[in-house]
């Protein structure tokens, strides 16, 4: 009646069935009927269901029916309670409203890069370690295998709804690509073992890393896999997302290359 576009997941369904009907739908809104309490826990399984199909940051998820209340609604998953029809109609014109005006990822982070207001903060992470332990998969592999890292980043970016996706690695990784050595745990952070450069003569060793053709550094091994890493994000999160390339600073850079890891 007020010129939205209704789906009807059914009565007495299943959260696997509604969350699949707001997938289906790309729904903006998702309204939810309880009238008995101990079901409540279904609404959990639905907001837990659309964060795992990346979802729950963009579907406003509305209790409704007498089993619901305020403290309800924040307590089993739901952004807020509506007690009858027309809140739930007000609640749908607050958030398409809000809508309207909403940047994509990519577009927020690029309006902060050029120093102008975006309709909000964006939200960049700079979460490697726990990026790979959400995406099951060891953090050896993630730091060493392309597919691997963009996989577990566009996971992680559509189940929190974070605004980028980053091939950030870890501190051995230019080093090592120079020629220094790093031990690689099976599942946790390399280290920094034998740094590049010597505080003997230093100067001796920048020289040495000069000569060698910058294609040594790029086209093989970690540093390699970092650089394609990005290609293989782009292709997942296409110009929604943003895409963020990391490389060390010019300062620490230079003290990784000395051997200075920071948990050494």
């Amino acid at each position: 009646a007020n010129n939205y576009r209704v789906i009807d997941a059914g009565s007495d369904v299943t959260p696997e069935r509604g969350g699949a009907a707001a997938v289906e739908a790309k729904a903006d809104v998702g309204a939810v009927g309880m009238y008995l309490s101990y079901k409540l826990d279904l609404l959990r399984r639905l907001a837990d269901g659309l964060a795992a199909a990346g979802l729950r940051h963009k579907v406003r998820l509305i209790l409704s029916g007498p089993a619901g209340r305020p403290r309800i609604a924040e307590t089993y998953g739901a952004n807020v309670y509506a007690q009858d029809a027309e809140a739930i109609l007000e609640e749908c014109r607050t958030c398409l409203a809000a809508r309207k005006g909403e940047m994509t990822s990519r577009q927020r982070v690029l309006t902060s890069l050029k120093l102008q207001e975006p309709d909000r903060v964006p939200l960049v992470a700079f979460s490697m370690t726990f990026t790979a332990k959400h995406a099951g998969v060891k953090f050896s592999d993630y730091v060493s295998r392309a597919e691997v890292m963009a996989e577990a980043e566009i996971k992680a970016c559509r189940r929190f709804g974070w605004d980028d996706v980053c091939n950030s690695s870890d501190v051995g990784l230019f080093a090592q690509a120079i020629g220094g050595e790093v031990f690689m745990p099976e599942d946790d952070i390399p280290r920094i073992t034998k740094p590049v450069l010597s505080v003997d003569h230093p100067r001796e060793d920048f020289e040495r890393i000069r000569q060698r053709p910058v294609e040594e550094y790029i086209q093989n091994g970690r540093l390699a896999e970092l650089i394609r890493s990005v290609k293989y994000m782009r292709q997942g999160v296409g110009n929604e997302v943003a895409v963020i390339g990391w490389i060390e600073g010019a300062f620490q850079g230079t003290m990784l290359l000395f051997g200075a890891d920071p948990r050494a």
